[in-house]
């Protein structure tokens, strides 16, 4: 049968409008049930041919049991996910919050910027002891906010930017939406609990993957004490909350990257861990004792994977 163009055009409209339909039918179906427990992941990641891929050494080994929420782990290069649990559940993120807010800091400040204290700067009982029309610089409040997860030093951030806190968090979700952590909000720049705070497990291993691309920030949530001198001469020691670094009597070495703790959250931590020269990303939330917890997957990690060279390049729909 031949069509004129007028019928080929509603033929083609026809199809344009099931194809949209179906894609609208499909986004509507709802999510695949939550784990229930820690299972093995068996996703490609993303490997170029020098890359060292994790292998499954110990088929026999089981997970161990976990009271976190959520957990997840990957290999830190490669982004291939060795274990999860609830990936996807959204809970309190605390102050692993701090992770966006640093990055929405670093997209407009520069870290030599000083910023004029203002009555309102003096919140959060004021722990950095701070004075009405004192300077801090951008450098300091960075270390603070990531060290000792001090929340004041987010609060300064936030007030001095362009249109204030409703802007710098409004920033902070569009940051967090440009990264694609698609479960993620944020009302506060600090962590506390609030409605409509939320992250999950994948999204947080997403935000602390980009904050360790910025080698200033990465060398920051490593330092388990970090001192400042301002340019007035005013000198801080800040002590990092995250009990793991400096250890050495782990079998692993920990580099970072951020705690958090609240009352609906509990204890939270992300953190980047090395052995062997393989590093691995580690983010549990809504746990008894993170420090326990974190201790107990990562000797399993090692025990149950071995790395090896990856032979191709692998990309699927699964890689982060």
């Amino acid at each position: 049968m031949k069509l004129n163009r007028t019928t080929l055009n509603y033929f083609l409209l026809g199809v344009l409008t099931a194809i949209t339909g179906a894609n609208l039918y499909l986004s509507l179906i709802p999510a695949r049930p939550q784990h229930e427990t820690l299972v093995l992941v068996h996703k490609k990641g993303l490997f170029l041919p020098e890359q060292m891929k994790a292998q499954v050494q110990n088929q026999e080994l089981a997970p161990p049991a976990t009271n976190a929420q959520a957990v997840i782990a990957l290999d830190a290069n490669t982004k291939q996910v060795l274990l999860e649990k609830n990936p996807a559940a959204k809970v309190y993120p605390a102050s692993t919050t701090k992770i966006i807010t640093a990055l929405t800091a670093r997209d407009f400040y520069q870290l030599t910027d000083e910023l004029l204290i203002e009555q309102n700067d003096l919140s959060d009982d004021n722990p950095l002891n701070l004075r009405v029309e004192e300077r801090m610089t951008v450098d300091t409040l960075l270390k603070a906010l990531l060290v000792e997860s001090n929340n004041q030093a987010a609060t300064i951030l936030a007030n001095h930017y362009p249109g204030g806190i409703v802007n710098f968090v409004a920033n902070m979700n569009k940051k967090a939406a440009a990264l694609d952590l698609q479960n993620t909000s944020f009302v506060n720049p600090q962590g506390y609990d609030q409605m409509g705070q939320k992250s999950t497990a994948f999204d947080l291993a997403l935000a602390a993957l980009e904050l360790l691309r910025d080698d200033y920030l990465a060398e920051i949530v490593r330092q388990s004490q970090i001192a400042v001198t301002q340019n007035d001469g005013r000198s801080f020691t800040f002590n990092n909350t995250n009990q793991l670094l400096g250890r050495t009597d782990l079998g692993f070495t920990a580099l970072g990257v951020k705690t958090g703790t609240t009352g609906l959250a509990q204890e939270v931590l992300i953190s980047l861990l090395q052995k062997d020269d393989h590093e691995v990303l580690l983010v549990v939330l809504g746990a008894k004792n993170r420090y326990n917890e974190t201790i107990r997957l990562a000797n399993y990690l090692w025990q149950k994977y071995s790395w090896s060279p990856a032979s191709i390049w692998h990309n699927n729909q699964n890689s982060i």
